[in-house]
């Protein structure tokens, strides 16, 4: 797990921590979505298309029945997207970790 350092201004009211705090939500998933949208397998571009996020709440999702095979098995197509990849999302944290938590601190600040 990574750790993110973040001096805390002791004049800030809770409200407006959790304001802070709820942005860098919405951006770092919003950022983190993008990431992982690179590295996601292309056959037809329907698995791609189906991304989805809700940033208020860091999720992100790939609906088609057939996401969870494509995320862990098989071979990535290369020639449709350069840059597919197994598990898209693990991949995508593991290049942008630091900008994500750069991301965060920022926001935080």
């Amino acid at each position: 797990m990574d750790v993110v350092k973040v001096n805390a201004d002791l004049g800030l009211t809770c409200g407006e921590i959790l304001k802070k705090a709820a942005s860098a939500q919405v951006k770092v998933t919003e950022a983190a979505f993008r990431d992982c949208t690179k590295y996601c397998k292309k056959d037809t571009g329907r698995l791609m298309e189906s991304g989805q996020t809700k940033p208020s709440s860091g999720i992100m999702t790939w609906n088609t029945e057939y996401a969870r095979r494509a995320y862990y098995t098989g071979a990535p197509d290369k020639s449709k997207n350069p840059y597919a990849s197994l598990m898209w999302a693990h991949k995508a944290a593991e290049v942008n970790r630091e900008r994500w938590k750069a991301i965060v601190e920022k926001e935080l600040l």
